[in-house]
């Protein structure tokens, strides 16, 4: 630098004030300072700090007041830029993009996020004024040497293509980095007035080159910030971190002695730091879990604005305990002012544009439907309707395809058919044909018109920015002749979502969520960082070429020592300007110990040897909130009562949990909280039982007498029944071939088992029937509960036969029945079962559900095993005595459930393996003694 005065501006408090003092003097040498004031330029980091600096000079002029000009680098670029020409950066990387694909280099999946980062590469290249060599031979060799290796494929291979791409780019408009460039320097050629450029380090190559060509027309200031060695703060630093760097070092302070020696050096020469002073609030909170983090941030807030802080920030290394304690400090009546933005595709705009291209673009899959229908931006849709059309294509098994579902809708429920209206529109204007970015881009804007969402997109703040973002990208990308199908334009799309922000803008508030390089130079007066750990409090990962340090340093860039220089100094600056700073840490994230960042760790070490005092605390326990602040509106003082739920229907299905786990029962059926019914996304073991079950009583509708048919004949006939009821199941996955091949090669066996009961004078009477049973709860109330029985049997005998006759009498034939229930299971699961019958109701209440309603006697329930090698009957000992045990449980337990009888939760690995209400009795984090087991399910009680 030459003829550019250079001054060093020591980082404290009062910053702003000498910076404040410089500007007025500056301006006294004028005949009329005041308007002299304002043709001053100052260049800021970011324009956040102007503020601070027009406070300090009107603190330093108390009366009226015309401020300098604030620029930021590149704004004072934009300003100068005028008739300058630049390539946008989406046409750049639409460049390289296509440029990528007509070599085939890389495969197509990366080709966006390769062009977009050797598009910042190359801005990074122009901002620090450096240029590749011009041979490519001589670049290659040059990357060999910085990763001391000669002769390496791959290396070369990644070379050559940055070479290339370089070279490419560098022959076509320039892009806005290097017009920027430009326009600094036609705005330093005409300059009359002083130039002010504040640093945050040393000052940058742009820096640099704008203040000498500045300087040969005008007086130019570079204020280069530091901090002083009397600031015992800096001292605990540098003992932490000897590396640090500084514009002047006042200190010399050995770098290669051990810690603990410059801990001992430290105590001696600052014996009573005011970072540990109590007057400081300087603390390293270790957490367990998000949640636990996001807690202690919300109480470290409110209690620095019970201490009447005006100005605090948040530094959001973590997004996502962010996020979360953002909603916990609302429940607070507190906003938070957003300064960084959040990115655009974790927005609900873009995940309208998601479901709607997934509905568009893959034959509207019906989850997508829904999801799109649940938009908040879609047309208002009525909740009953929602829920309608999802009961409709759970029930019909519907997966995918707009015109099926339309079809759907007309023909069980025409009502709902207009809801589908606008994706139809949609999918009629919206083509998806290969074709270039600005064409696809007018398509989405169309596709959103005709969704009819667009009105409700203006109104939102991520949704306006997101318009504006297709409107801008379709400007740019005018006359480009990249040509994609409907794959890369997603692809591209979600690029750019996940590189553009939105914030909102209309909220102000004492708590600013920033970034940890923007709290630079600015007074809070408390300050949180949470996400303190090694993972997300470092210094920027780079990857690629360029990322060695050794090329890096060759070609002029910054390596990773200025970055994590740069961070220690963020880390240093902070402390240095805050008194009450936070520092959160999930010390536990699930079962993974995650460590300290280690600046933070570091620093704790030094203060624990040199002053026996820890800067790490365990979190304070979240208080409880004081009862007598809760506004009497927010108690519910008029709950219904759960006894006047009991519903008019059950299942047998339902009483079986009610007998396993009166929860289950209370949550699914008294709560109404049982998970609706869903669409089978491919087919399972119990969706192939249903088949079988259905293929079989088909067969014995048609063959009511095995023994008038042939083997051959009812083999073939019953695998074309088979056949016929698996034939949709396949359509739709293949993985019912496996199921239905399993069955098809036990044919002959089952075959086999059937003549064996018609031979013992057994015939078929039921198949898949549905039965209702009711049960008396009151003089006024009753419950049915319903059922479906595979298949029921019957045959005559003499009444001496069945064990009735006393002698006395003539003998007159008995109709006994056979209660049969289908299973796919092993002989040993069922035989486990009946073994323990108490514990399965099903073929028990069959049992007696059809003694009751038909009537008759049930001699025989047993199950059938399908799926063993040979087809054969699992019998249920004493099945009348067992059905009626069950049946007095079940009767006992609804009424009990009237009367208003608890409904505990009994955990059992059977009843808490598949369990849906999980969520909700919690009894996973019940501490259960072992001598306390649960309620035997078998002694013939009601479990309630």
């Amino acid at each position: 630098m030459t003829a550019a005065e250079r001054r060093i501006l020591i980082i404290d408090r009062d910053w702003a004030t000498r910076c404040a003092q410089q500007l007025l003097d500056a301006a006294a040498s004028a005949a009329d300072p005041i308007p002299a004031l304002s043709r001053i330029t100052v260049v800021l980091p970011n324009l956040l700090l102007a503020a601070e600096l027009s406070r300090a000079l009107a603190k330093e002029v108390g009366s009226g007041l015309l401020l300098p000009r604030f620029y930021t680098l590149s704004g004072l670029a934009d300003a100068w830029r005028g008739d300058l020409n630049y390539q946008p950066n989406s046409q750049r990387i639409a460049a390289l993009y296509s440029q990528l694909a007509h070599r085939n280099w890389v495969p197509n999946a990366a080709r966006w996020a390769l062009s977009r980062s050797l598009v910042s590469l190359f801005d990074d290249l122009v901002a620090n004024l450096v240029s590749l060599p011009a041979n490519e031979a001589e670049f290659i060799a040059q990357v060999e040497r910085a990763h001391e290796l000669v002769g390496n494929q791959n290396l070369q291979f990644e070379a050559r293509v940055a070479h290339t791409l370089w070279c490419a780019e560098a022959a076509g408009t320039p892009g806005l980095e290097a017009v920027r460039a430009m326009a600094l320097s036609r705005a330093a050629s005409a300059a009359r007035d002083p130039l002010f450029v504040l640093c945050e380090q040393q000052p940058q190559p742009a820096q640099r080159a704008l203040a000498e060509q500045w300087s040969c027309n005008a007086s130019v200031c570079v204020w280069i910030p530091t901090w002083s060695a009397e600031q015992d703060v800096v001292q605990c630093a540098q003992a932490a971190w000897p590396a640090i760097s500084a514009a002047e070092p006042q200190v010399d302070l050995p770098a290669l002695l051990p810690l603990a020696d410059r801990a001992a050096q430290l105590a001696m020469t600052q014996p009573n730091p005011t970072l540990l002073n109590e007057h400081r609030q300087v603390r390293i909170v270790s957490v367990e879990g998000l949640e636990g983090e996001a807690e202690q941030v919300v109480q470290s807030t409110l209690n620095a604005l019970a201490k009447g802080a005006e100005r605090i920030a948040w530094v959001a290394l973590d997004r996502l305990t962010a996020r979360r304690a953002r909603a916990l400090l609302e429940r607070h009546q507190v906003l938070v002012q957003d300064e960084t933005g959040w990115k655009l595709s974790t927005s609900r705009a873009a995940a309208l544009i998601d479901a709607a291209l997934e509905v568009l673009l893959t034959d509207a899959y019906h989850r997508d439907v829904i999801d799109l229908l649940k938009s908040p931006f879609m047309p208002a849709v009525p909740a009953q309707d929602l829920i309608a059309l999802e009961q409709l294509i759970a029930r019909h098994n519907h997966l995918s395809g707009l015109q099926t579902l339309s079809a759907l809708c007309q023909v069980h429920a025409p009502t709902l058919a207009t809801l589908l209206q606008p994706l139809q529109t949609a999918t009629d204007v919206f083509l998806t044909t290969r074709t270039s970015l600005g064409e696809w881009l007018r398509r989405l804007q169309r596709m959103l018109q005709a969704l009819g969402v667009q009105a409700a997109l203006v109104n939102d703040v991520a949704g306006h920015c997101l318009l504006e973002l297709l409107q801008t990208r379709e400007r740019e990308m005018q006359g480009s002749d990249l040509l994609l199908d409907a794959t890369g334009m997603r692809a591209w799309l979600e690029d750019e979502l996940d590189q553009a922000t939105f914030r909102d803008a209309g909220i102000e508030s004492p708590v600013v969520l920033t970034s940890l390089a923007a709290t630079r130079l600015r007074a809070f007066d408390a300050v949180v960082v949470m996400g303190c750990d090694a993972h997300q409090l470092a210094p920027v990962q780079r990857e690629g070429l360029f990322a060695s340090p050794g090329l890096r340093a060759q070609l002029g860039l910054p390596a990773i020592e200025q970055d994590v220089q740069g961070l220690r100094d963020d880390v240093l600056w902070l402390l240095l300007s805050c008194d009450d700073v936070t520092w959160t840490w999930q010390k536990l994230k699930g079962d993974e110990v995650i460590a300290l960042a280690p600046e933070l760790l570091l620093l704790n070490s030094v203060c624990q040897q040199a002053y026996g005092t820890s800067l790490i605390r365990e979190a304070a326990r979240w208080p409880a909130p004081d009862a007598a602040a809760i506004p009497a509106a927010s108690i519910l003082t008029d709950m219904p009562h759960w006894q006047t739920a009991l519903p008019s229907r059950v299942s047998v299905g339902q009483l079986g949990k009610l007998l396993h786990c009166p929860y289950q029962f209370y949550a699914a059926a008294l709560l109404n909280l049982a998970p609706e019914d869903e669409v089978a996304e491919t087919v399972e073991k119990a969706d192939c039982g249903t088949l079988l079950h259905a293929a079989l009583a088909t067969f014995h509708k048609a063959f009511a007498n095995l023994a008038e048919h042939d083997d051959a004949t009812l083999a073939a006939a019953l695998k074309q029944f088979v056949e016929r009821e698996f034939e949709p199941a396949l359509k739709r996955d293949l993985q019912a071939y496996g199921w239905m091949a399993k069955f098809i090669r036990r044919i002959d066996s089952y075959l086999h088992w059937s003549r064996e009961r018609e031979q013992a004078g057994w015939r078929v009477a039921l198949s898949e029937q549905t039965v209702e049973w009711p049960v008396e709860i009151t003089d006024s109330e009753r419950v049915v509960v319903r059922g479906r029985i595979d298949r029921a049997d019957r045959k005559r005998v003499d009444a001496s036969s069945a064990g009735e006759d006393d002698g006395l009498l003539p003998t007159s034939p008995v109709e006994l029945w056979s209660v049969l229930d289908y299973k796919t299971s092993s002989l040993a699961t069922l035989q486990d079962k009946v073994d323990a019958p108490l514990d399965d109701l099903q073929l028990a209440a069959y049992v007696w559900m059809l003694e009751d309603l038909k009537g008759v006697e049930v001699a025989e329930a047993a199950f059938v095993a399908l799926e063993a090698e040979a087809v054969e009957s699992v019998n249920l000992e004493q099945a009348q005595d067992i059905a009626e045990i069950q049946r007095i449980r079940v009767v006992t337990a609804l009424r009990e459930i009237r009367q208003g009888h608890a409904l505990p939760a009994l955990p059992s690995e059977s009843a808490c393996r598949y369990c849906e209400m999980a969520g909700l009795c919690r009894v996973a984090y019940q501490e259960i003694s072992s001598e306390a087991s649960p309620p035997s399910l078998k002694t013939g009680q009601a479990t309630t």
